[in-house]
């Protein structure tokens, strides 16, 4: 924190030594192309204090919650259930929407994590895409389409609308998938 409002200080210094010199170049009738240059100078100079004080004022180490998930997702396409893991509740639930329905069909960090070690020993690899991703005060909305070889090594995917219901702490509460929907290639 301390750097940063060094770092503004000696910007807004700079800055001001920007000013006066540009000043003085009007009055001299310096020419347009200074000019310009000067404001994308004074323009950049003002973006840089603004971007180290926002990023204070988010909190260190905090992510956004699109973040969370695009992490989740890198996990699974590695096929690293501890990494996974690490961004569950430990109450996370699994839901599946079928019909009117909303079903939990697993919960818990550790039998979800078994889960995935098991899912990942079997022969057909799936890696999942993300798209659409909106972020809510609550969670994260997206599609997730996975592709994986079918049994005559065709390519293989499957699109699914899903929200990711963010805990405060930054971990995985609930992830909730509504009807899958087969994408044709």
């Amino acid at each position: 924190m301390q750097t940063t409002i060094l770092a503004m200080k000696l910007a807004a210094g700079d800055t001001q030594r920007r000013v006066d010199h540009t000043a003085t170049q009007m009055k001299t009738g310096s020419n347009m192309k200074t000019h310009a240059k000067l404001i994308i100078g004074l323009l950049l100079a003002g973006f840089a204090c603004w971007m180290p004080a926002a990023a204070d004022s988010a909190g260190a180490g905090e992510r956004g919650k699109a973040d969370v998930v695009r992490a989740y997702t890198d996990a699974f396409n590695s096929q690293d259930a501890d990494a996974m893991a690490a961004l569950m509740h430990p109450d996370i639930q699994l839901m599946v929407m079928t019909g009117d329905r909303l079903e939990a069909i697993t919960s818990g960090r550790d039998v979800m994590k078994a889960q995935m070690q098991a899912n990942f020993r079997t022969e057909t690899p799936t890696q999942t895409q993300l798209s659409d991703l909106r972020e809510t005060s609550s969670g994260v909305y997206a599609t997730e389409t996975a592709s994986w070889q079918g049994a005559e090594d065709e390519e293989k995917s499957q699109s699914l609308s899903v929200f990711y219901l963010i805990e405060d702490d930054g971990l995985i509460r609930r992830i909730q998938y509504l009807e899958p929907q087969s994408v044709e290639r």
